[in-house]
């Protein structure tokens, strides 16, 4: 299941999106799209070629750099268990509807980022992605064991005060 959704543009995050609160990377979305301009650019300067995947712990990191216009390039996350060739597939998917429908606003980029708010309404209309409302996936319940643990914690400080 794609977790994360990050597409970027000369180091600015067009599109960064969680599909639930427990697949969060961080609040600042432009410093994490810097992080992966400078990840590939230094890949593309040192060894020829772009970064395809990295893992990192339990998530998998796919990249897809657009083959139509280069200062762009496509990431989603996944559990480092997930099908590589099906993330392969939806990450080309995304790249391919991502230009189709907001060609126009990329030829003429002005910095405004909120044309591709809607973007991911697409993807999960389209069953690409999906969001985890209902708290069920192996992340949300360890977040929920931590939580919860915690509140454990500080009730017991609380007793010993």
């Amino acid at each position: 299941m794609i977790q994360n959704v990050l597409i970027i543009k000369n180091g600015i995050a067009l599109v960064d999106r969680s599909f639930g609160q427990c697949y969060s990377l961080g609040q600042d979305s432009h410093l994490l799209a810097s992080f992966f301009s400078i990840l590939q650019n230094l890949s593309l300067e040192f060894i020829g070629s772009s970064i395809k995947s990295l893992n990192i712990s339990n998530k998998k990191f796919f990249f897809y750099k657009d083959h139509i216009d280069s200062t762009i390039f496509y990431v989603i996350v996944s559990d480092i268990e997930d099908d590589s060739d099906e993330m392969k597939f939806k990450i080309r998917q995304i790249a391919s509807l991502f230009r189709e429908k907001y060609s126009n606003y990329l030829k003429d980029f002005d910095g405004n980022i909120t044309y591709f708010n809607t973007f991911v309404d697409l993807l999960i209309e389209m069953k690409l992605a999906q969001k985890c409302e209902d708290h069920s996936c192996k992340e949300c319940s360890v977040i929920k064991n931590i939580r919860r643990n915690k509140k454990k914690l500080i009730s017991n400080l609380n007793l010993i005060y």
